[in-house]
């Protein structure tokens, strides 16, 4: 059995924490991390072996983006861990390996920010405010599903949602947004 205690996007990007444990006297055997880009793409995946101390059945990291070939951890991160634990025939929740996923969508939170400000709440009948509404309530939803489509495990369908909200967002950026100094913006799942 394998479970992730954490799994998270922090220092605005610029590092990964993770926290893994498995069965007592047995040891995690490897760490693969993807970008939402090239998730169980094999040859693509981020090997954390070098970083594993193997003492014990826990695993603690912090990993700075730039010691892995990355600018930032952004959007989507998907993880998958294994463990020298033998599986047990039928039980439920020994399998191996186990997938985390972490997200940050705060960007995107900038951009229905800057959308919501946009939008003026007026008296006048014939404005075409139907734009901007819908803009708002798109990329809400977006969001909204992003989370949701990960909780249930349907990754490549919220790594496609956030391709779209990169799009959108990059019609109006956020001008009147202030900058966040984000220790820990992210949330996990462990699937």
């Amino acid at each position: 059995m394998i479970v992730i205690d954490n799994f998270e996007i922090i220092t605005n990007g610029t590092q990964l924490a993770i926290e893994v444990h498995t069965e007592l006297t047995y040891k995690i055997s490897s760490i693969l991390v993807w970008t939402m880009l090239d998730y169980k793409d094999y040859s693509l995946a981020i090997d954390l072996a070098p970083y594993l101390v193997k003492v014990n059945e826990k695993e603690t990291l912090i990993i700075d983006a730039a010691d892995v070939g990355l600018t930032i951890f952004k959007d989507i991160i998907y993880m998958e861990v294994e463990s020298t634990y033998v599986d047990v025939p039928g039980c439920q929740d020994c399998q191996s390996p186990v997938t985390g996923v972490t997200y940050n969508l705060t960007p995107y939170y900038y951009c229905l920010l800057s959308f919501l400000l946009e939008l003026e709440i007026t008296n006048c009948v014939d404005c075409d405010k139907n734009k901007s509404n819908q803009m708002v309530i798109t990329i809400n939803m977006l969001i909204d599903s992003v989370i949701k489509a990960l909780q249930i495990g349907y990754y490549t369908q919220a790594s496609q949602m956030v391709t779209k909200l990169q799009k959108l967002c990059t019609l109006t950026p956020c001008t009147d947004c202030i900058p966040i100094d984000c220790s820990t913006c992210s949330g996990y799942i462990q699937a």
